[in-house]
């Protein structure tokens, strides 16, 4: 019996559709409107105004109005473009390319500018920000034709990215690794909607997913190390889960201690369930063990 594919509910969290939410009256152009005046003028944002726009309203990119000083010590001078990685709290996450990730507060920038023009419509995004970011350079391993790029047609309409960040792979990964990607076969057919990616910069682990056909989806090696960093998210030596919404807005992150690794899959159940998808998988069997198959 086929596994029926389910719409994603998530709980708690109306930024998950903004432009659904947007195209059917219950967030509207003026109300949005109203609250980037209501930004800008106020004087006083709490912790997280900028951060709770509707993330479909977020622009891919913006431009900075002032001199920017980086930690390094050097300037950004006004008039330099940047990608928008997110918002977080009340300041901008951008990649200013050569000079780094930088965070600064939007009304140094022209972020008010460019959102408002999204939303009444002048100006339109092509993909969401995370999907424009990462969509085309996913890859999947097959053992007879080796990786193969993931079309965007098969990524443009992820609602929630599962990101899993591996720092390497050690022989006691292995198995929850292959776990999850056996978990991934069902996630993906019951929510076709959500995307994970296995992210790591670890030669082994692309030679680990080349050896076992593995279902989830990775960088594309030789971008794997500057879209990690781009990302933002900072992953450490442990195992971490983060969920974003297509825009890049963090839903939920969890690092995951050495102790838990065994229980990788579990943990993603546990993560979705955070943000109230309700996704249940037992594991099969465990008398799949890992034999590396030779490449020709």
């Amino acid at each position: 019996m086929k596994n029926k594919a389910h719409s994603l509910r998530v709980s708690s969290h109306n930024y998950m559709k903004p432009l659904t939410l947007l195209f059917s009256g219950l967030i509207t152009a003026t109300s949005i409107n109203a609250q980037i005046d209501y930004y800008q003028t106020a004087g006083t944002l709490t912790q997280s105004t900028v951060e709770a726009l509707p993330s479909a309203t977020w622009p891919q990119y913006v431009v900075n109005r002032v001199p920017v000083h980086t930690d390094s010590g050097k300037v950004i001078s006004p008039q330099n473009r940047g990608t928008l990685i997110r918002c977080e709290g009340n300041e901008l996450l951008i990649d200013f390319g050569r000079y780094g990730i930088i965070r600064i507060s939007p009304e140094k920038t022209d972020f008010y500018d460019t959102l408002g023009k999204l939303v009444n419509g002048s100006l339109s995004k092509t993909y969401p920000n995370l999907t424009q970011q990462i969509g085309n350079k996913l890859i999947r391993f097959d053992l007879k034709k080796g990786g193969q790029q993931i079309p965007m047609d098969l990524v443009k309409n992820t609602e929630v990215y599962v990101l899993v960040y591996l720092a390497e792979i050690t022989q006691e990964r292995v198995q929850p690794l292959l776990d999850l990607g056996e978990a991934y076969k069902d996630l993906s057919a019951k929510y076709p909607q959500l995307t994970m990616v296995l992210a790591t910069q670890n030669k082994k682990a692309y030679d680990f997913a080349y050896t076992v056909d593995y279902s989830i989806p990775m960088i594309i090696p030789h971008m794997a190390a500057s879209y990690i960093q781009c990302m933002g998210h900072k992953p450490s030596s442990q195992t971490m889960i983060v969920l974003a919404d297509p825009n890049g807005h963090i839903l939920y992150k969890k690092e995951i201690t050495p102790q838990n690794e065994k229980e990788l899959s579990s943990q993603v159940v546990e993560s979705l369930n955070q943000i109230g998808i309700l996704w249940r998988y037992e594991l099969a069997s465990r008398n799949s063990p890992y034999r590396p198959s030779p490449r020709k």
